[in-house]
């Protein structure tokens, strides 16, 4: 059962990605983003947070990375921002 790394920014994952895609050599992957929603209340995301990524996946030597951005109100730490999916 393969392990998946899940890493979490502060609205920098498309420069992650863009410093991934170029250590590994990869091309830059399909990337969605939050868009207009509708939100977890139901509402549209605001603007500012619409052009944030929602997921994003990159493959390096067989292993899956996956990429988000936080929501500004619930940013993460340092050392907090990554998770493991089975």
């Amino acid at each position: 059962m393969p392990i998946n790394p899940y890493l979490v920014f502060n609205g920098n994952t498309r420069e992650a990605l863009t410093f991934y895609t170029e250590v590994f050599q990869e091309e830059m992957p399909e990337i969605m983003e939050f868009g207009p929603g509708p939100g977890p209340d139901g509402q549209p995301y605001p603007p500012e947070h619409q052009t944030l990524i929602l997921h994003a996946q990159l493959i390096v030597h067989g292993t899956r990375l996956m990429f988000s951005d936080a929501m500004p109100q619930n940013p993460v730490t340092f050392g907090q921002n990554i998770t493991l999916a089975l």
